[in-house]
């Protein structure tokens, strides 16, 4: 009996932390704060969704949110980035950004 509820509980813990992280994803994105980042990339590596990508500019190379619709805010990127370069931000405040 006790394993039975055990298992119960483990399920509802998981399907409440699936719903959380898709609930999170639909509003939240990741930004990067430039002057911060130091360009190790730890977080590019780590990107499961191969959201965060490297692009060439004047100043060298820099960490980029390429592909924001792939972003589902997981966090993993903000957890390995030892400089607090990134951020969670609304998505509405970034395609603002873009429109601007």
């Amino acid at each position: 009996m006790s394993v039975l509820l055990i298992l119960a509980s483990f399920s509802l813990l998981i399907a409440f932390g699936y719903y959380q992280r898709s609930k999170r994803a639909k509003n939240k994105v990741i930004s990067i704060i430039a002057d911060n980042c130091v360009k190790c990339q730890l977080c590019v590596k780590r990107c499961r969704s191969k959201a965060l990508g490297v692009e060439d500019s004047d100043n060298g190379k820099c960490i980029v949110l390429k592909y924001s619709e792939k972003c589902t805010a997981c966090r993993d990127c903000i957890a390995i980035c030892k400089f607090n370069a990134l951020e969670l931000v609304s998505r509405k405040q970034t395609e603002y950004q873009k429109s601007l």
